[in-house]
C-alpha cells in the first residue's frame, strides 16, 4: 500500500523524497555471454577493490552533511567548488587549481566536491551505469497496466472489508494486502529486461568504459517473462516518436504513462515499449547522485519534528474503525522519505558534476548506432523536452527553429516514424492562481520547487514562456517540413493532481493516419480521468494553394471574386483581343 498519509502534505506540508541506492549486485544487469568474472571487472572501473561500493557512498553521504553543515550560515542553495587542502606555496596553488580539472582533485583532500570529481565521472563515463539508464529508463505500459491494477485492489481493500462489516481488524486488511503486495513486488521485480550481448570475438575488448566498449554491444531485443523480440525486430522496422513538449515542471515524464496506454488501447498495434529519454529518470539511477540527495535529507530534517508531524496528522479518528480505533486508511508514511522545507539545502550545481544531458546524448547516440547496425529494429521513444537547450542561447536569446528540429528530426530517423510521430503539448500554468480553466492545475512553480528539493537542481519559472511558446511552435504541423510533419498532434492540461481532472484540449489528425479513431481516442481519454467536453478535434494534412487575385478596377468585392476565379478557370481558352477595354485585365490573365 501507498505509505503516505494523504493529508500529511497538507498539514505539515512535508516534501516526500525517497532515495533509491540498489546493492552492487543489483546495480549492473546481467548481458548476455558476460560472466561474473568479466561483470565484476566491469564494477571495479567505478569502484575498485580497495573503494568499497557502500563505503564511498556512506562517505559521500557524510561529506554532503558536513559540506552543508560547514555552510549553514549562507543562503539555502550552496556552490560545490574545488576545495583543495592548503598548500604553504599559495601561488603554486592557485596555478594547481587553474589547471587541474575536477577529476584531477582527487588527489587532495576527501570533502564532497572531490568525492563528486572522482566518482561522478568514473559513474557516468563506465559501461555499468550506461547499461543500467538503457535497461531502467523505460516504459513498459503492459508492466503499468498490471501494477495499476494491483495498487487500485490494495487502495480498495479497507473500503470493501467496511462494505461487509462495521469495522475490522489489522490482521484482517493484512490477509488481503499481503498477498497483493507480494505479487506487486514480484512484478517489480520481473522488470522488463534488453537483452544486450556481445559481438563475436570481442568479449576481450570490453574493459569498463562506455566510449570503448559501446561498438562492441549491441541490442538483442527485448523479452518480457513469455514472450521475446517483443519491440525488437519487425517486418516493417517502423517504431513510434512520442515528444512531450512544454514547460519544466508541468507533468511530461508522469503524463507519459496515462497517454501511452490511451494510445494503445484506441490505435491497434500501437507500440507499448518505449525509451524514455529523461534526465530526471538518469539521475536517479546514479548511485553519487542519489548518496548526495541522502546527505541532503540527513542534513535538512530533524527526524523527531518529523515524525511528530506526521504522529499529528494519523491521530486516532473513531470514524474510520481501524484496529485500535484510529484511522486505518493512513498508513503511517516513514520519516526517512520526507524533506522540512523550512531547514532544506542543496548542492546548486551538482549538474556540473552529474551531466544528464551528456547521458542523453549518448543514449541516442547509441541508438543511432544500432539502428545504424540493424535496420530492422524496431525503437521507440519517448522524449520529454522543453526544448530551450536548442531553441535559446546560454543568454536567453531566441534562435531560429533549425537546431530543435534537426534534434527532432535525429529522433525521428531512430524511430523511423516520418509522418507519423506523436507531438503533445502538456503544459500546466505558473501557479494555481493564474489558471483560468474549469478544472485547475496545481502550477509548475509548486511542483518545480518540490522537485527541486529532491533533485537538488534549483527550479527558476523564467523559462515557463520559453517552454510554452516552443511547445506550441512545435506541436503546429507548418513549423515542419513535408516529411517530418508529426502524423498526430495532442494538447493537454496536466492538472498536477491525481484527484483533479486534467483536460484534453485537442487534438489534430493527420489525414493519412490515425484517420476513424476521434470517437475511439475521445472515449478512452475520458476513461482515463480526462475532461474531454470541450476537446476540439481537427483534422489536418492536405495543403491548399490560396489563390490571389488581383483587383480588377471599377468593381465591387463579390464580383471580383468571382471574376477572377472565372478568369482562372478560362484564361487558356479565352482569345482575349489588345483592345484599351480589357488592357489592364490582360496582364492578369497571363
Amino acid at each position: 500500500m501507498d505509505d503516505d498519509c494523504p493529508r500529511c502534505d497538507i498539514s505539515c506540508k512535508l516534501t516526500k523524497c525517497k532515495t533509491i541506492i540498489p546493492s552492487i549486485n543489483d546495480y549492473f544487469p546481467i548481458i548476455g555471454s558476460i560472466g561474473d568474472i568479466k561483470r565484476k571487472k566491469i564494477l571495479d572501473t567505478i569502484f575498485p577493490e580497495e573503494d568499497d561500493y557502500n563505503t564511498v557512498l556512506n562517505n559521500i553521504t557524510d561529506a554532503t552533511v558536513k559540506y552543508l553543515d560547514d555552510n549553514k550560515n549562507n543562503n539555502k542553495w550552496v556552490s560545490c567548488g574545488f576545495e583543495g587542502e592548503k598548500d604553504n606555496d599559495e601561488k603554486s596553488m592557485r596555478s594547481t587549481k587553474r589547471t587541474l580539472k575536477r577529476t584531477q582533485a582527487v588527489k587532495y583532500s576527501n570533502n564532497l566536491c572531490t568525492l563528486l570529481s572522482k566518482y561522478g565521472k568514473l559513474e557516468l563515463e563506465s559501461t555499468a551505469y550506461m547499461l543500467r539508464v538503457l535497461t531502467h529508463s523505460v516504459i513498459d505500459i503492459e508492466f503499468v497496466m498490471k501494477k495499476k491494477e494491483i495498487k487500485k485492489q490494495i487502495e480498495d481493500a479497507p473500503y470493501k472489508l467496511l462494505e461487509k462489516q462495521e469495522s475490522y481488524t489489522e490482521e484482517e486488511l493484512n490477509n488481503i494486502v499481503d498477498p497483493l503486495t507480494t505479487e506487486l513486488n514480484e512484478i517489480n521485480e520481473k522488470k522488463t529486461p534488453i537483452n544486450f550481448d556481445i559481438y563475436h570475438g570481442y568479449k576481450r575488448e570490453i574493459n569498463g568504459i562506455w566510449e570503448n566498449d559501446k561498438k562492441n554491444i549491441f541490442i538483442n531485443g527485448i523479452s518480457r517473462p513469455d514472450e521475446s523480440f517483443v519491440g525488437g525486430s519487425n517486418n516493417d522496422n517502423k517504431g513510434m516518436l512520442i515528444m512531450g513538449l512544454g514547460p519544466s515542471g508541468s507533468g511530461k515524464s508522469f503524463m507519459a504513462e496515462e497517454l501511452i496506454t490511451v494510445l494503445l488501447k484506441t490505435i491497434p498495434d500501437f507500440q507499448s515499449f518505449y525509451f524514455n529519454i529523461d534526465g530526471g529518470k538518469y539521475r536517479e539511477l546514479s548511485v553519487v547522485y542519489q548518496s548526495v540527495i541522502e546527505g541532503i535529507k540527513k542534513f535538512s530534517k530533524k527526524k523527531q519534528n518529523i515524525q511528530d508531524c506526521i504522529n499529528e496528522t494519523c491521530k486516532t479518528d473513531s470514524t474510520a474503525g481501524g484496529s485500535n480505533g484510529g484511522n486505518s486508511l493512513c498508513i503511517t508514511p516513514n520519516p526517512k522519505d520526507y524533506l522540512s522545507p523550512d531547514n532544506t539545502k542543496g548542492i546548486e550545481n551538482l549538474k556540473d558534476y552529474i551531466n544528464t544531458t551528456k547521458i542523453k546524448e549518448e543514449v541516442v547516440d547509441y541508438l543511432k548506432l544500432q539502428k545504424d547496425n540493424k535496420p530492422d529494429l524496431q525503437i521507440n521513444l519517448y522524449v520529454p523536452d522543453t526544448l530551450v537547450s536548442c531553441g535559446y542561447t546560454e543568454t536567453m536569446s531566441r534562435l531560429g527553429i533549425g537546431n530543435c528540429i534537426s534534434k527532432i528530426k535525429k529522433y525521428i530517423e531512430i524511430t523511423n516514424s516520418k509522418n507519423n510521430w506523436i507531438s503533445a503539448l502538456i503544459y500546466q500554468h505558473k501557479t494555481e492562481e493564474l489558471c483560468k480553466k474549469k478544472y485547475k492545475c496545481v502550477g509548475t512553480e509548486s511542483k518545480g520547487k518540490e522537485r527541486a528539493k529532491c533533485e537538488s537542481k534549483p527550479y527558476s519559472d523564467k523559462n515557463w514562456n520559453r517552454g510554452y511558446e516552443l511547445g506550441e511552435l512545435f506541436t503546429m504541423r507548418k513549423t515542419y517540413n513535408n516529411g517530418d510533419k508529426p502524423g498526430l498532434v495532442i494538447r493537454i492540461h496536466n492538472s498536477g493532481d491525481k484527484d483533479r481532472q486534467s483536460i484534453l484540449e485537442s487534438v489534430k489528425f493527420n489525414e493519412n493516419h490515425y484517420k476513424g479513431f476521434e470517437n475511439t481516442l475521445l472515449e478512452n481519454f475520458k476513461n482515463a480521468g480526462f475532461y474531454t467536453e470541450d476537446s476540439n478535434i481537427k483534422h489536418g494534412g492536405g495543403t491548399r494553394k490560396r489563390v490571389r487575385c488581383k483587383n480588377i478596377k471599377g468593381q465591387k468585392k463579390t464580383t471580383r471574386k468571382k471574376k477572377c476565379g472565372q478568369q482562372k478557370r478560362t484564361r487558356k481558352t479565352k482569345n482575349i483581343k489588345k483592345t484599351k477595354k480589357n488592357r489592364k485585365t490582360r496582364k492578369y490573365r497571363k
